[in-house]
């Protein structure tokens, strides 16, 4: 596995093609004392359900020095500690080529994901 960090942290990012918006889980935000800000955003989630999500300042995302500062929405999910939406793609300018299971970053940087179908992890 190729680790990433969040603000510092070492964390396993997982990405979502899915998700229009980056999450991040309660857990990790309580174990590293990430300030959370209310907002007006729920989140349905893979079970149909819908959750009220809170909101972090700007993080620094750490990918392989590619770097990002990012809002995350926060709920509580046991699944992953975090997971990297298609707003950080719009940041980033990075894609993904899930034949080869590979991330893109623009300067060509390629990471290998052990997972694709649905996950990545980095």
């Amino acid at each position: 596995t190729t680790g990433g960090k969040l603000d510092g942290a070492k964390i396993n990012f997982s990405i979502d093609t899915g998700a229009t918006r980056s999450v991040l889980s309660k857990k990790f935000t309580e174990k590293n004392k990430i300030k959370l800000n209310d907002c007006n955003v729920e989140i349905k989630v893979a079970n149909n359900a819908v959750v009220k999500a809170m909101i972090t300042e700007p993080l620094k995302v750490n990918i392989k020095n590619n770097i990002t500062l990012l809002k995350f929405l926060v709920i509580d999910h046991d699944d992953n500690e975090a997971l990297l939406g298609l707003d950080w793609f719009d940041l980033t300018g990075a894609h993904v080529n899930p034949r080869d299971n590979i991330l893109i970053f623009p300067d060509n940087q390629k990471i290998l994901c052990l997972m694709f179908s649905v996950l990545c992890f980095l």
